[in-house]
């Protein structure tokens, strides 16, 4: 129930995972993981562009990993739903905001079940989000991935796009 509003979210972005041959696909494979195919979705309209990657990432003992970077007004909209809720940390659930390496970020992890979900805020103007929704793994294990994916590039990249 805690994650619903996250797996609405993921559902209705599912229905925008068309693949479209593109040049802007920031979100590199993964040494160890099997890595899908990345799918790209743009859109252009006021308030102005946006954007959404979404790849998958699946190890062989079973861990998975679905990331989605995504900018501009649709990215600023997804942000405002992640943003303003209540923290909760029970040894069942926590979620919670944090800083890593100096974004803000909303954490949702149940470690029991180790899974959950990680937004990192990258920037605020335009929108920059990078959210990543894990199953059998820690929350650092997480943070420590996404870490590889280059937040510094991701930004750049998505400006870059945002942009043109």
């Amino acid at each position: 129930m805690r994650l619903i509003p996250l797996v609405v979210i993921f559902l209705l972005l599912a229905g925008f995972s068309q693949a479209e041959e593109n040049q802007f696909l920031p979100l590199p494979e993964l040494k160890g993981w099997q890595s899908s195919a990345p799918d790209f979705l743009k859109f252009t309209s006021e308030p102005g562009k946006a954007f959404y990657v979404k790849r998958f990432y699946d190890r062989p003992d079973g861990a998975r990993l679905e990331v989605l970077f995504a900018g501009g007004s649709q990215g600023a909209k997804l942000a405002r739903s992640l943003k303003g809720r209540l923290e909760v940390e029970t040894p069942e659930f926590v979620l919670r905001y944090r800083k890593i390496d100096g974004y803000p970020a909303l954490v949702s992890f149940a470690p029991k079940e180790k899974k959950g979900f990680i937004a990192i805020f990258l920037k605020e103007d335009p929108a920059l989000l990078l959210l990543a929704r894990f199953s059998s793994l820690t929350d650092q294990d997480v943070i420590n991935i996404l870490r590889e994916l280059g937040w510094p590039k991701l930004i750049a990249e998505g400006l870059a796009y945002l942009k043109n």
